[in-house]
């Protein structure tokens, strides 16, 4: 009976996997039977959990940053368009004036 050897690259389909004897990441190969090698696979999932949540939330306070210097651009709504100096200004587009129009009037209808 030969070895078979297969390839999991998501977590969840190595977490319902019947037996698995190596697991190896780009450093090493670690054996889940193996007190000491299923203790540092622990603690690195625990540090890449910590720094997926540190990356998060630089990513959120960078956006805060951005918004509290009014730096901080979505996506503009349909007939507006940012300026040459940063500005937000309406389109010159006719038809998207006209739709903008439309629906500021509909809007004010229905408040």
């Amino acid at each position: 009976m030969g070895t078979q050897l297969q390839f999991v690259f998501d977590p969840e389909k190595l977490k319902l996997m019947k037996s698995v004897s190596a697991i190896g990441d780009h450093q090493s190969v670690y054996d889940p039977k193996d007190p000491n090698d299923r203790l540092l696979l622990g603690m690195k999932g625990t540090m890449s959990e910590a720094e997926l949540n540190l990356i998060k939330f630089r990513m959120r306070q960078g956006r805060l940053s951005k918004a509290r210097r009014g730096a901080l651009y979505t996506t503009l709504p349909p007939g507006y368009v940012l300026g040459a100096e940063g500005e937000v200004e309406k389109s010159a587009d006719r038809r998207e004036r006209e739709a903008r129009n439309m629906s500021m009037k509909m809007r004010h209808r229905f408040q």
